[in-house]
């Protein structure tokens, strides 16, 4: 029963670790998406003005 409860207790362990590894990742790749996202909107705007200005 005893070596039961210590494989409970290192996988709660384990698995809180990935969780909170995995949210920092999530949030840096959300954060770098959106900044990606954001320079290329930025990009998108200012051809679109050249190519409205030269017409």
């Amino acid at each position: 029963m005893l070596p039961l409860l210590y494989f409970l207790v290192i996988v709660i362990l384990l698995s809180s670790q990935c969780f909170l590894i995995f949210s920092i990742l999530e949030r840096g790749f959300f954060s770098l998406a959106s900044y990606k996202l954001s320079t290329l909107g930025i990009d998108k705007i200012k051809s679109f003005l050249k190519q409205e200005a030269n017409t």
